[in-house]
């Protein structure tokens, strides 16, 4: 489970519809370990066939910043990570369907 409000988690399905339409997103971090605290991080990775372009997280990134979110969104993708923390990512995430 998702540790995030409705209306914030909303926002951020609506911000990956606009500018992610064709990839899989991997929430991990305390948001899905019940670690979390009220203005914990959101901590999401990027699962596509294709590379991802550096531009798009970044535009993908002020997306987040520019929104109504009281958080802080990470994003990275999967291609970027070295194989250590992928293993780490994969033992504990949620799919966000979008």
């Amino acid at each position: 489970m998702i540790n995030l409000d409705e209306k914030h988690l909303n926002i951020v399905k609506n911000i990956l519809g606009k500018h992610l339409p064709d990839s899989e997103i991997w929430v991990f971090g305390s948001r899905v370990t019940n670690r979390c605290k009220k203005y914990s991080d959101l901590d999401l990775l990027i699962r596509r066939a294709q590379m991802v372009d550096q531009k798009m997280v970044f535009r993908l990134m002020d997306a987040f910043e520019e929104s109504e979110l009281p958080i802080k969104v990470d994003v990275i993708a999967w291609s970027e990570i070295d194989s250590d923390f992928q293993k780490i990512v994969s033992q504990r995430y949620e799919v966000l369907e979008y």
